[in-house]
């Protein structure tokens, strides 16, 4: 699949979420009508990689050990009701990704490493995250032989639900099932491409081996293994190994490891239709026991070898709306919503119920970050000064207290906190002034004409704004016109329902648009590659075609910079050239909605599309 097309799928999945601002656009699936996807990792794969300078470090993102849980109370509750407004399409890991699955699979599935609360990679059903400081990572050979090697060690005991053990070639099977044609091309994880060979040396032990250059270059002329050379465009220029930032999470495919005993027998292409599909085996601290649809899906606790849940059942509920939802919560008839339930509009009555003592709320500023993206090959927005000129227009700390109830806050850069590479001094700072707004129109040439729109060259500042008809954007969109039509520039704004802003020959990606509002999913990886990189337009997520050479030149260095020391100052100079050129317009960071029952311990919502579940062995609920 080539690049754009992964991209393209990407943006589409990211475009249907709703999450808990309902409508919200990853790293990463299948698109649905539906608004909860939760996209993967917009990472595109490394074009040209100078040789490493020196050994690449374990990133801040990277624990090396997992937080220790809250003892259990000497009584327990057996059951507990989980509710959702939505239903899985599949129980399948690596197609579609739909929230609502991927919360049902955090029970099912154990990940090699985990993204925590904090936003930080743990070892979960591995014995430790493998970084370069504790030798879990190394680099190997010289010369256009050299790569990055990374070894994966599956703790004692981990099995599937059937009593198989878990073991490397599990590992082994999943990424090159990732990188078979076979494969949904949709579900094809960028980095994959990066890894040459997996090794097996014993059942608990996995050496992902990174290519080489001269591998890379194999495999830009000639292919590798189950790709055609197209898939490798770009290598042909590699300049030492390939590398990548977040190595230490390669051994999960960027999902889950998948039963080699089971899904072997199967081809990749026809997983979705098969009874694993609806009826999975999986490695998790629950396994599947039933599914009513539309109504429930049941989980009970299983012997994995190596976690012990609390809780005996949980109940994945399926209602009608989220209203039904925080009645159901008042009433003390379930003990947690995911962010597949809640709406940010009910905060008020969220915040009443809390007062009261009857719910949790958790309201956590998310890496989904909403903007407004400014076609660059539009004569309109060309000179950086209107770009300026346009931030300084729009008053996003009000639409962050008016729309979000103050719960969330302004963005600087496509960089979202928590991220341990964000630098708050980095990014160029924007202010609400209006004044400033029309000082730079006015350096731009544009003057005020009769009818209270600009004018230059004999044409009016007029444009068109396109979004999707979620709710949170029909109150963005209005904003957004009302503040620009206060220094002269008229917009139109256009609402396209369903996917349409998204569609192969819809606006953003035939670059018919002018200004665009939708949400990306930030990587837990600074890298601005696959978003702002030069080559990534037309073909490629590089929506606002934005084409700056030190730009290109800096990421792409960056990209293959693995010190943190050393790479740091790369990614503050490229946040600083971002926000002085402003190819997109940050608003501000989407909200994952949830609530507990006060009483549930262990409850640690995160501010990743990482799901409610990730550690749903921890809960704890004493017994009434």
């Amino acid at each position: 699949m080539s690049k754009a097309v992964r991209l393209v799928f990407v943006l589409v999945v990211l475009a249907s979420m709703v999450l808990s601002l309902a409508g919200c656009p990853a790293a990463p699936t299948t698109p649905t009508a539906a608004p909860t996807t939760a996209p993967a990792a917009t990472t595109a794969p490394a074009t040209k990689a100078p040789a490493a300078t020196t050994a690449p470090a374990a990133s801040p993102a990277a624990a090396t050990t997992a937080p220790a849980a809250t003892t259990a109370p000497a009584a327990v509750a057996k059951q507990i009701t989980v509710l959702m407004t939505q239903e899985p399409d599949t129980l399948a890991p690596h197609i579609g990704s739909m929230m609502a699955k991927e919360e049902v699979l955090g029970a099912l599935w154990s990940d090699c490493v985990m993204r925590d609360d904090k936003n930080n990679y743990i070892p979960w059903a591995c014995e430790s995250t493998p970084t370069i400081d504790n030798g879990g990572a190394k680099l190997v050979g010289t010369g256009a032989d050299q790569h990055l090697e990374v070894t994966f060690k599956l703790k004692k005991g981990f099995k599937w639900h059937d009593g198989t053990p878990v073991s490397s070639k599990d590992i082994k099977f999943t990424i090159e099932a990732v990188q078979n044609p076979d494969f949904d091309k949709a579900q094809q994880r960028d980095w994959a491409l990066k890894v040459a060979e997996v090794l097996t040396p014993d059942d608990q032990t996995a050496v992902l081996q990174l290519m080489s250059e001269k591998q890379a270059k194999q495999a830009a002329a000639q292919g590798w293994k189950y790709q055609n050379k197209d898939f490798y465009a770009g290598y042909e220029t590699q300049s030492g190994p390939v590398l990548d930032p977040i190595y230490f999470t390669m051994a999960d495919a960027g999902n889950h490891i998948l039963p080699q005993h089971i899904l072997s027998k199967i081809s990749p292409k026809d997983w979705e239709k098969s009874d694993f599909a609806r009826k999975p085996v999986g490695n998790g601290p629950y396994k599947f026991k039933d599914w009513v649809p539309a109504q429930t899906l049941v989980v009970e606790a299983a012997d994995n070898g190596i976690f012990k849940p609390q809780i005996q059942t949980v109940i994945f509920k399926i209602v009608a709306d989220a209203t039904a939802v925080l009645n159901s919560m008042a009433a003390g008839e379930a003990q947690v919503t995911t962010q597949v339930g809640l709406d940010l509009d009910q905060t008020p009555d969220i915040d009443k119920l809390a007062q009261q003592g009857k719910i949790k709320p958790y309201y956590i500023p998310s890496t989904g970050w909403e903007h407004i993206d400014l076609n660059l090959n539009d004569p309109l927005f060309q000179d950086k000064r209107v770009r300026q000129a346009i931030i300084y227009a729009i008053d996003r700390k009000t639409m962050v207290d008016k729309l979000l109830y103050g719960k969330s806050a302004v963005l600087d850069s496509w960089i979202t906190p928590p991220n341990p590479w964000l630098d708050p001094s980095a990014p160029i700072k924007y202010d609400y002034n209006v004044q400033k707004a029309k000082d730079l129109l006015a350096q731009a040439g544009w003057k005020m004409g009769t009818s209270g729109v600009l004018e230059k060259d004999g044409k009016q500042f007029k444009a068109k704004l396109q979004t999707t008809t979620a709710k949170i954007r029909q109150a963005v969109a209005p904003l957004v016109q009302s503040n620009l039509k206060d220094v002269g520039i008229a917009v139109d704004v256009e609402y396209l329902p369903g996917r349409g802003l998204f569609e192969t020959k819809g606006p953003l990606l035939s670059h018919t648009f002018q200004m665009a509002i939708y949400t990306w999913i930030s990587d837990p990886d600074p890298s601005p590659v696959s978003l702002y990189l030069s080559k990534n337009c037309p073909d490629g997520a590089n929506y606002p075609c934005y084409k700056n050479p030190d730009f290109d030149k800096l990421a792409l260095q960056s990209d293959s910079e693995l010190s943190k020391a050393k790479r740091q100052p790369m990614i503050n100079q490229l946040v600083k050239m971002w926000t002085e050129d402003l190819p997109a317009i940050p608003l501000f960071q989407r909200l994952n909605v949830t609530s507990a029952s006060p009483k549930l311990q262990n409850f640690k919502p995160a501010p990743t599309q990482t799901p409610e579940t990730w550690n749903i062995h921890e809960w704890i609920l004493p017994a009434s």
